[in-house]
């Protein structure tokens, strides 16, 4: 996970120190990256903000645990993982609203704007069909960009078990996308009258 804005490497070590603003600044430049992978994966506004907000007390409550402080990113993400993870498990898993996330090329023409929302959406949809392991795996190696041994480390699994979990969960969201992809051109073949 890269930070919204650069974080001194130095803030880092004041904030396993107890340091208040360094832990303020470093909430500052992660809070709007972590929001955006929890909302991918929950697919909730409430339910991501309080993860996000759950894993920085963590990780507050926890600073002394961090053992190399240049390592942030990694222990923190970690930290956000298995909140996400812990909250899953204690909370009856319902069907996840889907809604639009700004993921769309603001400076692109208003069709290519449109067509990417479509897309998106498309994606949404089907991610929320995945378990939600499967969608916490293949977004943290797709959407933040680790890799498989990362993900491994985040997931606490051998990288074996991982890319197997990654592999079949996007062979379900290519399912998933061509059943949508389909239906789509089935309803708008069966929407046309007859002349």
């Amino acid at each position: 996970m890269q930070p919204a804005a650069d974080v001194d490497p130095a803030l880092y070590h004041r904030f396993r120190h107890g340091d208040l603003e360094a832990f303020r600044a470093i909430v500052q430049a992660y809070e709007e990256p972590s929001f955006r992978l929890v909302y991918l994966w929950a697919g909730d506004r409430i339910l991501a903000e309080d993860v996000v907000q759950d894993a920085f007390w963590k990780a507050w409550t926890r600073r002394t645990h961090l053992r190399d402080p240049d390592r942030f990113a990694g222990w923190f993400l970690r930290i956000l993982a298995n909140v996400y993870r812990d909250r899953m498990r204690r909370e009856p898993q319902g069907v996840i609203p889907v809604e639009t996330v700004a993921l769309v090329d603001p400076d692109g023409t208003p069709e290519e704007r449109a067509l990417a929302a479509d897309e998106v959406q498309a994606l949404r949809v089907a991610l929320a069909q995945l378990r939600w392991e499967d969608r916490l795996a293949v977004t943290l190696r797709y959407y933040d960009g680790l890799s498989v041994q990362a993900v491994a480390g985040v997931l606490h699994r051998p990288p074996n078990t991982v890319a197997s979990r990654i592999h079949r969960a996007l062979g379900r969201l290519r399912t998933l996308l061509t059943q949508d992809e389909e239906g789509g051109r089935h309803a708008a073949a069966s929407s046309r009258r007859p002349d």
